[in-house]
């Protein structure tokens, strides 16, 4: 079986590669079931990351040669950690700004705190429901390459 270090193309500190089996392939879509590594247990970052938590994740990679997938194929999954962060701040730190922000700047405005507590709720609710139209364009920014794994 082809080792993880064969990958060596791509620099360990700038992506982060899981092992997954090809669930379904549609045109030039492929779904990826995530497959937990051993090595999640062992790994420093295995608190933080999503995918040492034991569930089964799955990955839609857009690939121009997808028809040399097929269902049950044993693929290797190399996201950018870059986009991983970006990621982050965007589902995370710019929604808490958002938050920490109207209610303060309401607050300054002698606005009564349960109204500025749900006003922030509100903007972070509307927030959250332009990333989600916005899926499609992100989606777009936040890719995946997949890579067959030989046996």
């Amino acid at each position: 079986m082809q080792k993880f270090a064969d990958f060596a193309s791509v620099r360990m500190s700038e992506t982060v590669c899981h092992r997954g089996v090809v669930s379904a392939v549609d045109g030039k879509h492929i779904s990826v079931r995530i497959v937990q590594a051993a090595a999640c247990g062992g790994c420093a970052a295995g608190r933080l990351c999503n995918a040492a938590d034991g569930k089964e994740r799955r990955v839609d990679v857009v690939c121009e040669n997808a028809e040399t997938y097929s269902a049950g194929d044993e693929v290797m999954v190399v996201g950018s950690v870059r986009n991983g962060l970006k990621a982050v701040v965007w589902a995370y730190v710019f929604p808490l700004v958002l938050l920490v922000g109207s209610v303060l700047s309401l607050q300054s405005l002698s606005v009564s705190e349960p109204l500025c507590a749900l006003a922030g709720l509100a903007f972070t609710g509307v927030y959250y429901m332009v990333l989600f139209a916005l899926r499609e364009r992100f989606g777009r920014k936040f890719t995946f390459s997949i890579q067959h794994i030989k046996g």
